[in-house]
């Protein structure tokens, strides 16, 4: 389980899945995030802006794959 806020998540090593779900229950059919994290395809990513993690939902990476996870910063528009 993730703490609630917007994140931004950063390759840094290997190749993998990063899912995520309303509950650690949820079926694993019914993601409500889904990427290919990674630099060997070229649909792989290599960064995730802004996810945004409710309360309760469930952060899964699995694969190979190391991934720094920070809190996004603010997007502040100066209009």
């Amino acid at each position: 389980v993730i703490p609630e806020g917007n994140y931004d998540l950063r390759w840094v090593w290997g190749r993998g899945m990063v899912s995520k779900y309303i509950d650690h229950t949820t079926s694993y059919d019914k993601k409500n995030l889904f990427h290919w994290v990674g630099n060997t395809y070229e649909d792989d990513q290599r960064v995730i802006v802004n996810m945004v993690c409710k309360a309760g939902e469930y952060l899964r990476i699995e694969g190979n794959l190391i991934v720094e996870i920070r809190k996004s910063k603010p997007i502040v528009l100066d209009l």
